[in-house]
């Protein structure tokens, strides 16, 4: 029996995406819930297309978010960080 949806994968153990900034080419790193991140060698904000974690979809994920910030499987800053890029993902609908 799962401790939590097994599309929660990505939220719970999120993989580091390793990239270069497009402005200055230093090497940058993205969790791969991020869609956004500022560039610590030239402080611009870079930008990638978001993958398609279950909370872009699921209907259940602020649900979700809570019960793995209950569990302990995430913190609340992290849950607070997810819960803000699904509410700007869908504004951008």
């Amino acid at each position: 029996m799962f401790r939590y949806c097994p599309g929660a994968r990505s939220i719970v153990n999120p993989q580091i995406i390793i990239t270069n900034c497009p402005y200055c080419g230093a090497e940058i790193e993205f969790f791969e819930y991020d869609i956004e991140v500022k560039c610590l060698n030239c402080g611009k904000i870079v930008k990638r297309n978001p993958s398609q974690s279950c909370i872009f979809w699921c209907n259940a994920a602020v649900d979700c978010i809570k019960n793995l910030v209950a569990l302990k499987v995430i913190s609340d800053d992290v849950a607070e960080e997810l819960l803000g890029l699904l509410k700007r993902y869908k504004e951008s609908k």
